[in-house]
């Protein structure tokens, strides 16, 4: 019994591990929120281009039953000019996650709202 329980636990640990690290490949949500920020020209003027995550810090998961689900993404994104982190929240209340904000905080510490509509004047927040 004891084994049991040991073996499910690694298993766990191990599944967690992955999805961390290579399981948000297949998340289309996220997948979608990346591709906004890759066309996103506050994005592209601090990181660069060809942005990718390189890890994920932490990811949120709830759902409150009549409410939806809201998932949190932190995560470490880079461009060819510099590096950031990234946080994005996305909400349901159906079938389809949509994007509600993304933060990215550049180099300098300079934080920039990626889903504020653009402004002559466009900066950090």
């Amino acid at each position: 019994m004891l084994v049991l329980i040991a073996v499910a636990a690694a298993g766990a640990f191990l599944y967690g591990k992955w999805m961390l690290q290579e399981g948000f490949r297949n998340d289309p949500a996220l997948q979608r929120a990346l591709g906004e920020v890759r066309r996103n020209h506050v994005a592209q003027d601090v990181l660069g281009n060809g942005i990718v995550i390189e890890t994920i810090e932490s990811e949120t998961f709830s759902a409150t039953t009549g409410k939806g689900k809201t998932v949190t993404y932190a995560l470490h994104v880079k461009g060819d000019k510099a590096e950031g982190e990234l946080h994005i929240l996305l909400h349901s209340s159906g079938h389809e996650m949509k994007i509600v904000s993304m933060v990215l905080t550049g180099p300098g510490e300079e934080r920039y709202n990626l889903t504020a509509a653009p402004s002559p004047n466009a900066g950090s927040i």
